[in-house]
Formats: C-alpha cells, sequence, structure tokens
C-alpha cells in the first residue's frame, strides 16, 4: 500500500459497514502496510464472533513481526483486549501523545470532512464578526463561557444548542430558557442535528456535511473560542482543528499541553493571546466530573479561570484583537496548507519518519 494513497476514512466502509451492518473482512481492517509498520481499523465491534477470531490471528502474526498502529477516525481506540497489549501495539488516543498519534488524530480529523467534501480548501468567506463560540453539547463549562461570550453577543457569532449530555439518543436541551434567552440559542441558524437524521441516514456523510458548514460559519469570524470534547484534561478532535481548515485563529480554553501538542505536528498556536495571564496554574478547570447542570456552583468552583477567560474573551474582541489578526496572517495560511499537507500525505514520506523524530 502506497502512503502517498493514505485515507483513514472510507466512505464505503463507514456508511456501508459501520451503519449497515456488513461485517468488515481483514482486507477492510488493514489501511496501510510497508515492511515494519501496519496501520488498523478498530474493528471487534462490526464482526461476528467467527471473523473476530479470524482476523485476531492475523493481526496476532502481524504483531510478531511488525509495529500495528491501532486507529478509530475521529474518535479512540477502545479494543482493549489482552492482544493488543503486545510490544509492538500502538493505540490511537484523544490526548496529546507521541508524534505518531498526534499525527494520526490530526489527519483523520481533517479526513472525516476533507474525504467527502474537498471544497472545504475553497472556502472563502471575509469575517463579518470579530469571534465565534459553537457548542452543540451543554456542560457547566460550556454554558458560562455561554455567558461571557453573550456579553459580546454584537461583536460574536454564537451558536449554542444546550443540549443534554444524551443529545445522539434524544434532542432534549438541559434547560430551555435562561435570563430571557431561549435554547437552542443561534446567532447563524445551523442545521440542528436530530436522533433520525443520524440513525435513517448516511451518518458518515451527515457528520461531513456538519463539519463542513462548521468550517464555512467559522469563516465568519475571525477568532473562534474552542471548548474541547471534555471540559478537563488534554484531548484533542476535530474541534481543535476546525479553525485551521477555516483559516482563523483558535483560542484554546483547555490545557497548555493541547497547544504544545500541536505545535510538534508545525501549527502555529498563536501564544500571544495568554500572555499575561496565569495559563500553567489558574486556566486549568476544576472539573466536578458527571453530568450536572449548576453554571453558578462551577463558577465559584472555577472563579479565577472564569474571570480571566472573561479577560481573555474581551482581549480578542477588542482593537487588541481587530489588529493581531492582521498581524497573523502568514501564520494562518501556514496553518491551513499545513492541514493539505497532512491530508495530502506530503508532510512526512512514512509512517517510520513520525516515529523516528520520537
Amino acid at each position: 500500500m502506497n502512503w502517498n494513497n493514505l485515507e483513514f476514512t472510507d466512505n464505503k466502509i463507514y456508511g456501508d459497514r459501520v451503519h449497515n451492518g456488513i461485517p468488515f473482512t481483514f482486507d477492510d481492517v488493514i489501511v496501510y502496510e510497508d515492511d515494519s509498520y501496519v496501520i488498523i481499523q478498530e474493528y471487534y465491534r462490526f464482526v461476528n464472533d467467527e471473523t473476530l477470531y479470524d482476523i485476531d490471528n492475523k493481526v496476532s502474526k502481524l504483531l510478531e513481526s511488525k509495529k500495528v498502529i491501532g486507529i478509530n477516525p475521529g474518535e479512540f481506540w477502545n479494543d482493549n483486549r489482552e492482544l493488543f497489549f503486545h510490544q509492538n501495539f500502538y493505540k490511537m488516543g484523544m490526548a496529546p501523545g507521541p508524534l505518531h498519534d498526534m499525527y494520526l488524530q490530526v489527519k483523520s480529523s481533517i479526513e472525516s470532512i476533507s474525504a467527502l467534501h474537498p471544497e472545504v480548501y475553497d472556502l472563502n468567506t471575509k469575517p463579518i464578526y470579530q469571534s465565534s463560540y459553537m457548542s452543540r453539547r451543554g456542560t457547566e463549562k460550556r454554558f458560562n463561557f455561554f455567558r461571557m461570550c453573550y456579553e459580546h453577543k454584537d461583536k460574536m457569532f454564537i451558536n449554542y444548542w444546550n443540549y443534554h449530555w444524551r443529545w445522539q439518543n434524544v434532542e432534549l436541551c438541559y434547560f430551555n430558557e435562561w435570563n430571557g434567552i431561549r435554547f437552542p440559542y443561534f446567532t447563524r441558524k445551523q442545521e440542528e442535528d436530530t436522533k433520525e437524521k443520524r440513525i435513517n441516514g448516511d451518518y458518515y456523510g451527515y457528520n461531513a456535511k456538519l463539519l463542513y458548514d462548521a468550517v464555512s460559519l467559522l469563516q465568519e469570524s475571525k477568532f473562534n473560542i474552542v471548548l474541547e470534547t471534555f471540559d478537563a484534561g488534554p484531548i484533542i478532535t476535530e474541534k481543535s482543528i476546525l479553525s485551521f481548515l477555516a483559516r482563523r485563529i483558535p483560542v484554546f480554553t483547555s490545557e497548555k499541553i493541547n497547544r504544545k501538542s500541536l505545535e510538534k505536528l508545525g501549527f502555529y498556536t498563536f501564544d500571544e493571546i495568554y500572555e499575561g495571564f496565569d495559563v500553567e496554574e489558574t486556566l486549568l478547570y476544576n472539573n466536578r466530573g458527571g453530568y450536572v447542570i449548576e453554571p453558578e456552583v462551577s463558577w465559584e468552583l472555577n472563579k479565577d479561570y472564569y474571570l480571566q477567560w472573561k479577560e481573555i474573551i474581551k482581549k480578542v474582541n477588542s482593537d487588541w484583537g481587530v489588529e493581531y489578526y492582521k498581524s497573523k496572517q502568514d501564520e494562518i495560511q501556514h496553518n491551513f496548507e499545513l492541514c493539505k499537507k497532512i491530508d495530502n500525505n506530503t508532510l512526512y514520506k512514512s509512517i517510520g519518519e513520525l516515529f523516528d523524530e520520537e
């Protein structure tokens, strides 16, 4: 298999197999193979017992002579059976990790859009808002960011669904109203995700279109306030990459390790935004865990965190943000071009190069 043709996302697999119940074969599982390395798709959920036994045996033989990297595009490797504790097995996670892991995460995030919508690279909308904030699922942290962003609603594009954590099964808001504001709240109308659309349609294609639309909307602002999947702890998903594809400036609200991990791949992460703020200590969010929504309790527990973020949001929406955006066009374009290189396999010539640099 040619590295130059490496693709992680395949509409045939994700449309026909994962969502229509057609079992994986061993050929489906192998994404890439050379003399030293193999990349495999997670498969245990999509095969019957007999096929699982057969594929396990073949993967076991691969592990005897090659390094095997397990991926689950858009998510993380979930198969923790004994087979995958082998010293030659490396699994893709969501948290910042070794260089090869970061590369796989970012590449799969980009491909989740570009595989069906290559025109994402042709989007060219001029920004009409200073910044933006989009969040589908509601949490204490995400709601408090909504409150802070809402103070700048004249300069910001804000789409906040406030969906319950089980939004994938029910379209339910945690609460439908706050201080006269109705949820979902949209500055710019965006298609609302529904259970019916996910189950009865082409999920992979539907999700790719949602992400493509998100990139298109993000182009309408200069900065994007980025809240990752988890409220606390290091994690990188497509949420951290969308701003790069949109040719805009991401404002990362997660831990500093996220930004530094993206820098390993060559991305510019705009550290000047955080200058003057205690990003190492105070900006670490105290997560209570669970799915409780008591924003005022969270605010008191994380008061220093929120007060600093209130100032950062004010900063990017000020004259400073206007001038900073103008001054960073080369860096913005660099990040965009880097996404294309990762997508078309020209940043590295082989998976071996990624391991050699670690």
